[in-house]
């Protein structure tokens, strides 16, 4: 059996170090504490997604709260999950 090119394009990809550093992981991270202190929408979507990342038993994000966050804010969301997924 011959795996597909695009299969194993799709694997190696998947496969490549992280882009992210740990550095950009922790400041991900304290800006979204930062944000979580503060009683607004966005601040209950940054502990949520925080607090999601830590425990996603306990603790669940819906998605739709994303929407919550400024521009900038939704970057540093997308560079967090995207670092968790990388270094856990």
């Amino acid at each position: 059996m011959t795996i597909p090119n695009s299969v194993m394009n799709s694997l190696t990809e998947a496969f490549q170090p992280p882009e992210r550093t740990v550095e950009e992981y922790a400041e991900a991270v304290t800006t979204l504490y930062n944000i979580a202190r503060f009683v607004t929408s966005s601040g209950r979507c940054a502990a949520q997604l925080l607090l999601s990342g830590f425990n996603g038993d306990n603790w669940q994000l819906d998605i739709t709260d994303l929407i919550l966050l400024d521009r900038a804010n939704f970057k540093t969301a997308m560079t967090y999950l995207e670092c968790r997924t990388h270094f856990g």
